[in-house]
């Protein structure tokens, strides 16, 4: 083909860009259409068909009579093996490899054989010095697959495809060797033209015949085309049938040069059947629930330790909501449980907190460390207070303490790049807060809000993903007592898109009497799990309380601290 000049409209068939259009090494131009698989062997800059090549008068064309061998000459040249590639001479003459030495004592062109209906219809040529290949003869579509003439009947029980010709000789050569018997060899052809899948799926006959056989192993190119056509004929043929091998160089004939070939052997009998993205059979059980995918689980500090005896703490892979009114304390939460993950794990996390500067998150770290407000004015700190916090800031959570310095910037596609990165950068827990604002300015806030939430589950299913945890407002109450009066929020009362509940994995909500008599009720917040996925298990999960000297959450019994002027116990509210 050679160098892509671009995509043009189809003159054959209509399209308006899905024929490429290649610039060879001799100055002419040749087109492929992607859509009807027409060919144009000379064609004008864009794709137009011509009758014949402008090119310099001394440079080597197929059309050049004099030095192009016509079908008949083909025939007639004797066959061989391939020594750069390390072909045996015998594997060639399974095949019908021809080669021609034109002005050199080299073998200078290769002749690969075509054939339709299992009758011999033309060849390719590869010049071997530039790797050019022209048709002689005939060459379209409804050609057979390459090697397919020499089991026209079919049915075996194994069947190899590769995506290069030279490349079904490598793989026939590292599979069966010397081995003599035809009958005793493994089925292996190749596609005619590359990675193209239409001359299985297209041709009705070949198709039939590939069905034929009970397993069809594709070893094509481990570059993204090999792989797309593989995946291409694989939903095009029968359920079950095709399994795509992998391995480590990019087609069997480097495997080959590469003495790889043991682990091409190991790479046919380890191909992996073919199942859509996300379909997954019990056959996988041993994978799945091997010691290397078990989730453990990660518990929340101390102050929330019924969540922990109850629910288990936190897993990766999963998404954790977290709902309150406003002012209730999430981030007071949140900061917590960062400051437990940095103090007892040596775990990477994530902050994307939209609310927050990060010099006041940075701040609520010093603030724990210290068991110190140092956020009030009235807070002092010693000089060797602030250098042992800032120490401990640099070192022990330094590069684990990711942040994301939003300046008030970073929505929609953009946040979801810098998500993406924390988890490429190693974060295991990433935090959220929150996910109103990070949807925010968009047209529709609710389908705006559904995509977020449907790009997070989709990074819980991808391997080494994260925990996330994710702060969510609430609407406010029309009637009744509002959430700073204590009110138990209810999964209905989240703010925006019904994805929010559906997608998340728990659901845990806070409620708090802002308004309470006394500063014990007041500083008391009760923690109740709304959602819980794994356990099944819902309702109240203990309470904690505000140290307004330290700025620290301790675990708190709530039944030692009521507000003498409320009778009901909030515990006994229906969730």
């Amino acid at each position: 083909m050679g160098i892509s000049v671009g995509n043009f409209p189809c003159d054959e068939c209509g399209s308006r860009d899905n024929n490429g259009v290649y610039k060879a090494e001799d100055g002419t131009y040749n087109s492929h259409c992607f859509g009807c698989d027409h060919n144009n062997r000379f064609c004008d800059s864009e794709g137009h068909a011509i009758d014949s090549p402008k090119t310099n008068s001394n440079t080597y064309q197929e059309t050049n009579m004099d030095d192009r061998l016509s079908f008949e000459d083909v025939c007639e040249l004797p066959v061989i093996g391939d020594k750069n590639r390390r072909i045996y001479k015998s594997i060639g003459q399974l095949y019908g490899l021809r080669g021609a030495k034109i002005n050199s004592d080299d073998w200078t062109h290769q002749y690969y054989p075509f054939h339709k209906d299992g009758k011999l219809v033309g060849f390719q040529e590869r010049t071997v010095a530039t790797k050019d290949f022209k048709s002689i003869g005939y060459g379209k579509q409804d050609i057979d697959l390459q090697g397919m003439e020499i089991w026209p009947n079919g049915g075996s029980r194994y069947l190899v495809i590769t995506e290069g010709f030279l490349d079904a000789l490598a793989a026939q050569q590292m599979l069966t060797g010397k081995v003599a018997d035809r009958d005793k060899r493994f089925v292996i052809v190749s596609l005619p033209n590359g990675s193209n899948a239409n001359h299985i799926l297209k041709n009705l006959k070949t198709r039939e015949w590939v069905e034929s056989f009970e397993k069809v192993v594709l070893m094509l190119d481990q570059d993204k085309a090999g792989m797309d056509c593989a995946k291409k004929i694989a939903v095009g043929l029968r359920p079950g049938l095709v399994h795509i091998a992998e391995f480590s160089e990019k087609d069997p004939c480097d495997m080959l040069g590469s003495d790889k070939d043991t682990e091409f052997k190991r790479s046919f009998w380890d191909a992996k059947k073919y199942s859509p993205a996300d379909i997954v059979t019990a056959t996988s059980v041993r994978d799945i629930l091997s010691e290397e995918n078990m989730v453990e689980s990660l518990p929340y500090p101390d102050f929330a330790a019924e969540l922990n005896m109850g629910w288990f703490g936190k897993r990766k892979g999963e998404i954790s909501l977290f709902a309150a009114g406003t002012g209730l304390g999430k981030s007071s939460f949140f900061k917590e449980d960062m400051f437990h993950i940095m103090t007892t794990t040596e775990e990477k996390i994530g902050i994307v907190s939209l609310e927050e500067s990060t010099r006041d998150i940075l701040m609520g770290m010093q603030s724990l460390y210290l068991n110190k407000r140092v956020n009030l004015p009235n807070v002092e700190l010693t000089k060797e207070e602030e250098e042992k916090s800032l120490k401990w800031i640099e070192e022990t959570c330094g590069d684990r303490f990711v942040m994301l310095d939003h300046q008030g910037s970073s929505v929609g596609e953009d946040l979801m790049q810098k998500i993406r990165y924390l988890i490429d950068i190693g974060c295991g827990y990433i935090y959220i807060d929150h996910i109103t604002l990070a949807t925010a300015g968009s047209e529709n806030t609710n389908k705006a809000i559904d995509d977020f939430m449907d790009a997070l589950l989709s990074l819980c299913k991808k391997k080494n993903a994260p925990w996330f945890g994710v702060v969510s407002h609430l609407r406010k109450t029309s009637e009744g007592k509002s959430f700073e009066e204590g009110a138990v929020p209810t999964m209905d009362d989240l703010k925006g898109s019904g994805s929010i509940k559906q997608i998340a994995f728990d659901v845990i909500m806070f409620a708090r009497n802002m308004n309470a008599k006394t500063e014990a009720v007041r500083n008391r917040t009760d923690i109740w799990v709304k959602k819980s996925r794994g356990t099944g298990k819902t309702g109240p999960a203990g309470s904690y309380t505000f140290d307004s000297a330290t700025g620290r959450l301790n675990y708190v019994d709530k039944d030692n601290i009521n507000d003498p002027d409320h009778e009901e116990n909030e515990f006994e509210m229906s969730s």
